[in-house]
């Protein structure tokens, strides 16, 4: 009876210690708006930096349950009927969350009017009025506006829920800091591939997005990006500066990076017996420096012909 009695205890705090961890996980239920639930949302956690470490999938019930949330800072949610969605780990509360996906064919949902799409065999092309644009700090930002494309504060592009995508700028390569810095006046279109140019499948990217700016442009731009610390010294700094000319453009982009540190060793003094005789020596510690600068620059030159060519130049 003793022995019962001692595997009912160990029964019943093994299901405590179950019920108190299951308090302590969070669930997510996808629905609809009128309170219907959604299977087979595709759900990838990302880490701060981007890179991402866990893959869900919502069963029949519309949920998902997060086991493992080490490290998670957001979490993706797609569904090819519904538009996608960015949620934050930290805004989750214990045990379930509801979380409503809007239909991707809603034209409510949709900014962008059709007044302002053009479907080509290839892409989609968007243009985003002045007044859409005034709703947000930049150009970039300003694609949020553009369906299943989603930019973050961090400056984090998803498209379709998927992050490996590449942005340009009249078909060249762009840095974020340069489309950052872009002039609002200057934007004529956003071209959308969802299946990406030939030249760029190799690379894995499964998007590509062309800011296509508009002719007989005049004036010029610029953006300082800091991020410093001084004690110790580390930080990573930018500055760009770009001027237009009809259809030339003048771009010039610099990059700092550095990091000095000191690390202190003790000053210690030495007194002992050897064999008979007294030692006595004084260690002075010091300085271990770790000196490490970057910079570089480079300047580019752009002429755009539409429907003609693209010529780029890069010193």
């Amino acid at each position: 009876m003793k022995g019962f009695n001692i595997i009912r205890y160990f029964l019943a705090c093994t299901v405590v210690l179950l019920t108190a961890a299951s308090m302590h996980g969070k669930t997510i239920v996808f629905s609809t708006t009128d309170n219907n639930l959604i299977p087979e949302v595709q759900c990838i956690g990302f880490k701060e930096d981007g890179d991402s470490i866990a893959t869900w999938v919502s069963n029949k019930e519309g949920l998902i349950d997060i086991q493992i949330a080490e490290g998670i800072n957001y979490i993706t949610a797609s569904h090819p009927q519904f538009s996608d969605k960015v949620i934050f780990y930290k805004d989750l509360n214990e045990g379930k969350n509801i979380v409503i996906l809007s239909q991707a064919v809603s034209l409510n949902e949709v900014v962008v009017t059709p007044a302002d799409v053009q479907e080509f065999t290839d892409r989609t092309s968007y243009r985003i009025t002045m007044k859409d644009m005034a709703s947000y700090a930049n150009v970039l930002q300003s694609l949020n506006v553009i369906p299943n494309l989603t930019v973050l504060s961090n400056g984090s592009v998803f498209f379709e829920g998927n992050q490996n995508i590449k942005i340009l700028i009249d078909g060249v390569d762009a840095t974020i800091q340069e489309i950052q810095t872009l002039s609002k006046e200057d934007i004529d279109k956003i071209d959308v591939y969802q299946t990406p140019p030939l030249r760029f499948i190799n690379q894995g990217v499964s998007a590509v997005i062309d800011i296509k700016l508009k002719s007989n442009i005049y004036g010029g731009n610029g953006g300082i990006d800091l991020s410093q610390a001084f004690l110790p010294l580390k930080g990573n700094n930018s500055v760009a500066f770009y001027y237009n000319y009809r259809q030339s453009r003048f771009s010039f982009l610099y990059n700092n990076e550095n990091s000095h540190y000191k690390k202190y060793q003790k000053s210690e003094v030495l007194d002992y017996d050897y064999n008979g005789v007294n030692y006595n020596k004084a260690k002075e510690g010091l300085d271990s420096k770790n000196h490490y600068d970057d910079n570089n620059f480079n300047l580019s030159y752009q002429i755009n012909q539409p429907r003609k060519f693209l010529y780029n130049e890069v010193v």
